[in-house]
């Protein structure tokens, strides 16, 4: 399909519901490695990131009941599904662990993501101290109705981006996450969804200092449900932070909303530990992009 910021053409359904990083011409440094034609049957590409094979638009689901042909979930489907794309539901064939909490303490010092939930659901983290970590403070894959509440999330152990430095990840699907009532300081993103997100609430938390330690200047995204194609639907309410942003890194997300949130534009000043220098967002002060509010790429149909 044509490309809507001017580089050739991108791969991308008709309705551009679903937007890969893949350009033709090939674009350097920007198209993600994902090997044409598709075969899935053993792919280690991009399109294996974050979710099936090229099926990165999805949600979990609850099933209530089975009737011949027809599955009831416990919640709506937050989104069409077409049959014209070959849509499928498909099984976990394993058991989510349902019904754990972890509660009060600090966790610090871990790898490849701090504290995660992993085919979980109906659980939960709160009161939690999370800091000094590499990969996601807060990882929550394949995973269905997880609550991350009351927690102070702050000062990833080397604030740069490529996944190392996130204070909450969705990915694989994750969906119906409320995270709620929680703090964020001194980390790179402070949220990303990954071919997740669908009917997930981020509300009422403080979020703040979002930065590269080697380009301290750079204001990174804040409130945010992005970062790989296909995530949808998540609701941002009654925050508090330097700004919202959508990127399009790994393609497109649709559908978010963001309601009734403080968005300042600017970071409160904040100490960068690579070099000990004070970092003040204003105007005139070279740091930026000061925002508010800037969806990527955004392109009406």
């Amino acid at each position: 399909m044509p490309d809507a910021a001017g580089a050739g053409q991108i791969w991308a359904s008709p309705d551009y519901r679903v937007v890969y990083q893949l350009h033709n011409p090939p674009q350097q440094f920007i198209d993600d490695p994902i090997t044409l034609p598709v075969n899935c049957t053993n792919d280690q590409s991009a399109l294996s990131w974050f979710s099936r094979c090229d099926r990165p638009q999805s949600e979990i689901k609850e099933i209530a009941s089975i009737s011949g042909n027809t599955i009831t979930f416990t919640s709506p489907v937050h989104i069409s599904y077409r049959t014209s794309h070959t849509a499928q539901l498909s099984y976990y064939n394993y058991t989510h662990v349902k019904y754990a909490g972890i509660e009060g303490f600090t966790v610090k010092g871990g790898d490849d993501g701090q504290l995660r939930f992993e085919w979980a659901a109906y659980s939960w983290a709160k009161n939690i101290e999370n800091t000094v970590w590499v990969g996601e403070g807060f990882a929550i894959d394949n995973s269905f109705r997880i609550e991350i509440r009351d927690s102070y999330i702050h000062d990833a152990a080397v604030s740069q981006p490529g996944g190392g430095a996130y204070a909450i990840s969705f990915a694989n699907g994750t969906a119906e996450v409320l995270v709620e009532n929680n703090i964020s300081m001194l980390t790179n993103k402070v949220m990303v969804a990954r071919s997740s997100g669908a009917g997930s609430v981020f509300g009422y938390n403080y979020v703040d200092d979002g930065f590269i330690n080697y380009s301290p200047q750079w204001q990174e995204v804040g409130l945010n449900a992005s970062h790989m194609v296909g995530s949808h639907h998540v609701l941002f309410e009654g925050n508090y932070g330097f700004n919202f942003d959508s990127d399009d890194t790994h393609g497109n997300s649709t559908y978010h909303t963001v309601f009734r949130n403080s968005l300042t534009s600017v970071r409160k000043p904040y100490v960068n530990p690579a070099d000990g220098k004070t970092y003040t967002d204003s105007v005139g002060s070279g740091n930026g992009p000061l925002r508010a509010a800037g969806p990527c790429c955004t392109r009406t149909i």
